[in-house]
């Protein structure tokens, strides 16, 4: 939350000197390193989504036999 706060505070100290909010310039890429940086997030991305075993669930069957 600081670290929210104090880009913040840089952005409206920013603003408030030059009047614009200026974004850094971006290097150009070739599309190796494109293909490479969505790889790598798609690979990420399912680490989070995978599911794992977990404890058994424990709750009551409200239909017992139905099963």
């Amino acid at each position: 939350m600081m670290l929210l706060v104090g880009f913040a505070i840089h952005d409206v100290d920013r603003l408030s000197e030059t009047g614009r909010l200026t974004l850094p310039v971006m290097p150009e890429r070739s599309r190796w390193e494109i293909l490479t940086m969505v790889a790598g997030t798609l690979i990420v991305v399912q680490g989070f989504e995978t599911p794992r075993p977990g404890p058994p669930l424990l709750y009551s069957d409200p239909y017992p036999g139905l099963s």
